[in-house]
């Protein structure tokens, strides 16, 4: 059994253990690959039919061939699909967080190398003297307690906020103080090939990067990135400094990675891939209906 395997199993048992013991329970669905997968993953648990009703709430802001997507499917999946209006803005706390130099967004898990940016955060501050740049990192995850005393064992708690979950308001708030974002996930089999969601909202954001060497996160940010050595905190944290201390060349980066998200990724361009995808995923193999038809 692979890593892939062995992770579909431990969710399709999540799944099946949460309807057996959750009186109300509910998948959320945003249309993205991660819902998708959910939900596919849920077909497999409950061997073809979705008994959890799948709540989707609605922007309004979706490409009609999203909404025409999600119709097709909840009609030949059989789901109890509920879609819900997104709340207005002006419902939104928009109180914003500290101010940051640096910032991450992301999952606080093992296989993000939080532990390698902080290392990097106690390079900067007591070996180059560097007290002026504060961290802000927002997310929540498994790991994000022990994070946060690593940060104190390390001795930069100071010169570190961790956020925990936040609105998205808070998030872009966040977001809009960074000079420098980092993308400190590890050098691994899983990693070198994932496009990183945080990624694409850095540039989106006209954001000037650093990250580890790894394949598919040199090809989506491609020169609005730094790159350092593969899980190495002390050339992380000089390629940070770098940044920070050149304003022209994270100008230049930021601006870069602003034009490739608006000219090449933006969903216009990504949305008639996805859906040729999933239609080749999801679409029935030739004489399948008819060996169903025979038993």
């Amino acid at each position: 059994m692979n890593q892939l395997d062995q992770l579909e199993s431990e969710s399709i048992y999540i799944l099946r253990e949460a309807f057996n013991r959750i009186e109300k329970l509910a998948m959320l669905r945003s249309l993205g690959r991660d819902s998708n997968t959910m939900v596919w993953l849920a077909k497999k648990a409950f061997f073809g039919h979705v008994p959890i009703p799948v709540v989707h709430v609605d922007t309004g802001k979706k490409f009609p061939e999203m909404y025409a997507f999600r119709s097709r499917y909840a009609a030949q999946w059989n789901l109890n699909l509920i879609v819900r209006p997104c709340p207005p803005v002006e419902e939104v706390d928009a109180t914003l967080p500290p101010a940051a130099r640096s910032a991450y967004v992301g999952v606080m898990g093992r296989q993000e190398g939080i532990d390698l940016l902080l290392q990097a955060v106690r390079h900067l501050v007591h070996k180059l003297k560097r007290t002026d740049i504060h961290f802000g990192m927002v997310g929540d995850g498994t790991s994000l307690r022990e994070m946060q005393n690593l940060a104190r064992e390390l001795g930069v708690a100071d010169y570190v906020t961790f956020t925990g979950r936040v609105s998205d308001a808070e998030l872009l708030a966040m977001l809009n103080t960074a000079d420098v974002c980092v993308n400190p996930d590890v050098a691994n089999e899983m990693n070198d090939i994932s496009t990183m969601n945080k990624i694409m909202e850095y540039m989106a954001l006209g954001k000037p990067m650093v990250q580890f060497d790894l394949t598919e996160g040199r090809f989506s940010a491609q020169q609005a990135s730094l790159y350092a050595r593969k899980n190495d905190s002390l050339d992380l944290a000089a390629k940070i400094l770098e940044l920070l201390d050149d304003p022209r060349k994270r100008a230049a980066m930021g601006a870069f990675g602003r034009r490739r998200v608006q000219d090449e990724l933006e969903w216009r361009y990504e949305v008639p891939k996805l859906l040729a995808a999933y239609d080749a995923v999801f679409r029935p193999a030739a004489g399948h209906s008819r060996i169903a038809a025979m038993r």
